[in-house]
């Protein structure tokens, strides 16, 4: 598994560049507000001053891993400090670009190194970088020849730069304050929805179909204010005819310190709509987080549904009778506080 990573350099030309005029260029127009502790952060933009007024390096959740957003932060700082920014992206150390932007000199230079999954973004135009390298051969050899890992390019590249390599492989993870980094934390503003009833609906992603013996995982996510406690359906034809029986059901989600937690439910036999036979059990002492803020970027969001879903868990067996096909099961949860805003989904056996 290689490393993946994106940054922005900017060329300080000898002089400090304004903290607070990168932080107002990055924030402008988004709904953030200052976090007054790490927990409750949703961004966070780390600024590394540099060494010797050489590269300022800026790392930040806004444009992490997304190679366009971090062109565009690029291109927003460059215009707004009227100085180069160096937009860097690697790719599971498979490929990794630099992107120059010197707005300007209207100056927009390309380089790469490896090989992209799919087709290139671009291709090198390395007679863009003359102003801005002293020997543009020796920064086109770095960038062309064959390393195990492609960050290994800036290693290559760090005295035609003058960009310590260090700096210019920095993530959200490496940039903190024990690496010389000043970091900037900010939650996103929302709007008053901490009374709303808490409301489900499925996660961005779920299974095709239910299976006998493996576990079968069902997501969650509230999407209204935070509350308390849970209840399981799980229903269809196949326990009306025996031909399924559950075995085991449990949730499964984030402890407080992100531990995953499995929480046995104790399902009852019930009798639902039409007839239908099926199971149900409850957990009221489930904490049920509040919805994630719209407006965050794709990547922090996936992590916030990653962290904030509840999942049902559960294990089918076969019932007696196995000569016929199983039909669909419904499996639904349920907040006890607002039964209205359930959330279900039925899949083939």
């Amino acid at each position: 598994m290689g490393y993946s990573f994106t940054n922005i350099q900017l060329k300080s030309k000898g002089k400090t560049i304004d903290v607070n005029q990168v932080l107002e260029a990055l924030i402008d127009g988004r709904k953030l507000i200052k976090a007054e502790t790490e927990d409750e952060a949703d961004i966070v933009i780390a600024i590394h001053p540099g060494k010797d007024r050489g590269w300022v390096t800026v790392v930040s959740d806004l444009f992490d891993q997304d190679d366009e957003e971090t062109i565009e932060c690029a291109r927003i700082l460059s215009e707004a400090l009227q100085t180069e920014a160096i937009a860097i992206g690697c790719f599971d150390s498979d490929y990794l670009f630099m992107n120059l932007l010197d707005v300007h000199s209207s100056v927009d230079a390309w380089a790469a190194c490896g090989h992209f999954p799919l087709l290139s973004p671009r291709r090198s135009n390395f007679s863009a970088w003359k102003h801005y390298v002293p020997d543009v051969a020796a920064f086109r050899k770095a960038m062309h020849d064959r390393y195990v890992f492609a960050e290994e390019c800036l290693k290559e590249a760090e005295s035609i730069l003058a960009l310590p390599a260090e700096q210019s492989m920095q993530s959200v993870i490496t940039a903190t304050e024990e690496a010389g980094f000043i970091c900037y934390r900010y939650k996103q503003e929302e709007k008053e929805a901490a009374s709303d009833p808490p409301r489900f609906e499925l996660c961005s992603r779920w299974p095709v179909k239910f299976y006998f013996g493996n576990p079968n995982i069902v997501g969650f996510l509230n999407h209204g204010g935070p509350s308390k406690g849970v209840g399981v359906m799980i229903g269809g034809e196949p326990f009306d005819t025996h031909k399924a029986e559950i075995e085991r059901v449990e949730l499964q989600f984030h402890g407080p310190k992100g531990e995953w937690v499995f929480l046995p439910v104790e399902m009852q036999e019930r009798i639902f709509e039409h007839d239908d036979k099926g199971f149900y059990g409850a957990c009221p002492s489930i904490r049920i987080p509040k919805a994630i803020p719209e407006g965050l970027p794709w990547k922090k969001r996936m992590e916030m549904e990653f962290n904030h879903s509840i999942n049902v868990r559960f294990y089918l067996r076969r019932g007696y009778r196995q000569d016929e096909p199983c039909g669909s099961i419904q499996v639904s949860l349920i907040p006890l506080e607002n039964k209205a805003g359930q959330a279900g989904i039925v899949l083939p056996l």
